[in-house]
């Protein structure tokens, strides 16, 4: 069985170590622009995207994707070094 990875919350508990561990409003929108900002894609996954590739593995034109991790972190892993 294939398995989607998304990355969005290691990078927010990294990004709290980066900002002092901040858990005031402003805290939160401050650790995504700083995520975004270092982010090789400027963003991060939308929900929608994430959906779609949930949709393409459970149909049958994925019947070869058999026990890929599938990550959705915009590039972070390429350029980080992990698994390298």
């Amino acid at each position: 069985m294939p398995c989607i990875c998304r990355n969005h919350r290691r990078l927010l508990r990294s990004s709290r170590r980066l900002l002092g561990n901040r858990r005031s409003r402003t805290g939160r929108p401050l650790a995504k622009g700083v995520l975004r900002t270092n982010h090789p894609s400027k963003r991060m996954a939308d929900p929608l995207e994430i959906a779609k590739l949930a949709v393409y593995l459970a149909s049958d034109d994925s019947v070869c994707a058999v026990g890929a991790d599938f990550l959705i972190d915009g590039g972070v892993t390429a350029i980080s070094g992990v698994g390298a």
